[in-house]
């Protein structure tokens, strides 16, 4: 239910904000880059807001919250918009994986399930697909350095910073366990999700001292392992 999902989530930080307000509590909220929508070149924290769908909108609604609350309160409040994760304790979901509207995630998941049990996949198209996906140890980098850093915004993007397609991932993959388990055609996939193809993070890397430590290849390595020792 789109709307009572939009009604937990904005009533649950605006509940979240007064009692950081009243206890005087620094509040750092996880938004995400759908409050950009779909724009053709790197979101930067300067592009306005334009969600183009409910989780999106349901994000840019809380964090105006947030910097209200900043504006008229004086509360300590940060954003940070965080873009596409994976690893460890991710929601998988491989159901459908390649059907309307496409989760990129779960496409990534599919092709390491598929490489850990050496199962070969051919996709006829959709290797030129892209997005900025992030590994999830470098999200919570992020996210403690924008906590605990005084840095001069209250939003921040926060992600690889640059746009990986579906054959950039089957190579990772391929070339690590030394076999061409994936397969991939050119082209793009229907369904792919209105968003930018990556997040401009340049403001966390001069105000913060932000830069991605394990990136896509290193991470989907270790997370690689990680689902080897301890299988979804």
């Amino acid at each position: 239910n789109p709307y009572l999902s939009f009604k937990i989530n904005v009533e649950g930080t605006l509940n979240l904000l007064e009692v950081c307000r009243q206890r005087d509590i620094k509040l750092l909220y996880t938004s995400s880059g759908s409050v950009y929508g779909k724009i053709l070149e790197g979101a930067k924290e300067s592009n306005p807001l334009n969600p183009q769908d409910m989780y999106g909108m349901t994000k840019a609604c809380s964090e105006l919250l947030g910097l209200q609350y900043s504006n008229t309160y004086g509360l300590d409040f940060v954003s940070v918009r965080l873009y596409f994760l994976f690893g460890k304790g991710m929601n998988v979901s491989l159901k459908e994986v390649f059907n309307p509207p496409i989760v990129p995630q779960n496409i990534l998941f599919l092709f390491l399930f598929k490489a850990l049990k050496k199962e070969k996949l051919k996709i006829e198209k959709g290797g030129e697909s892209k997005i900025d996906f992030t590994y999830v140890k470098d999200a919570v980098h992020g996210i403690i350095l924008a906590y605990y850093k005084k840095g001069k915004s209250k939003v921040y993007n926060i992600s690889n910073g640059r746009a990986y397609s579906l054959k950039d991932i089957a190579d990772i993959i391929n070339n690590y366990v030394g076999d061409k388990i994936i397969e991939i055609g050119d082209g793009e996939l229907v369904g792919w999700p209105p968003r930018a193809p990556f997040l401009d993070v340049s403001k966390a890397k001069e105000e913060l001292g932000y830069e991605p430590i394990y990136g896509l290849e290193k991470g989907i390595r270790e997370f690689y392992e990680e689902l080897k020792l301890n299988p979804c």
